[in-house]
């Protein structure tokens, strides 16, 4: 149930940021466990400094097991994790204030709990580098926090 609901969330993504940002590339893909992960490019093969950014959406992991000792299902919240590449400014993605902004709106909208990480400069952001090191920043949805903190 979990996956399907992050799908149906990726799903929406991606049909409002080809709205928002109609010249970029997006890409689906699943990370190792399932998850659906969606890639924005404006080309199609990564340089340093390019217009690049990966998004995974993913179930908040369950700290314990149902009644019979199964895995829980999580119905919500989720948490959408987004990578781009850092620049040579600390803390400072490539993206352009307009992309970052139309992201970061579209996934706010989502009602997830937001992770922004940056990935050392060179490295192509993707789902690999969504490790603690590379996390710059964690939000609530504050609009309705009650929804990412279900």
């Amino acid at each position: 149930m979990s996956l399907k609901k992050a799908e149906v969330l990726m799903r929406t993504l991606k049909e409002k940021l080809g709205f928002r940002l109609p010249a970029m590339i997006l890409t689906d893909s699943r990370d190792v466990s399932g998850n659906p992960v969606l890639t924005v490019a404006a080309d199609a093969a990564w340089n340093t400094g390019d217009q690049w950014a990966t998004i995974k959406i993913k179930p908040v992991d369950q700290i314990g097991v149902n009644s019979i000792g199964q895995a829980q299902e999580s119905f919500s919240p989720h948490v959408c994790q987004l990578v781009a590449e850092e620049s040579a400014v600390a803390g400072v993605s490539y993206l352009k204030d307009t992309t970052s902004m139309a992201l970061e709106i579209e996934l706010k909208a989502l009602g997830c709990i937001l992770e922004l990480y940056l990935s050392a400069i060179t490295d192509e952001p993707n789902e690999s580098e969504i490790v603690d090191a590379n996390l710059k920043a964690r939000y609530d949805d504050i609009v309705n926090p009650l929804t990412s903190s279900m």
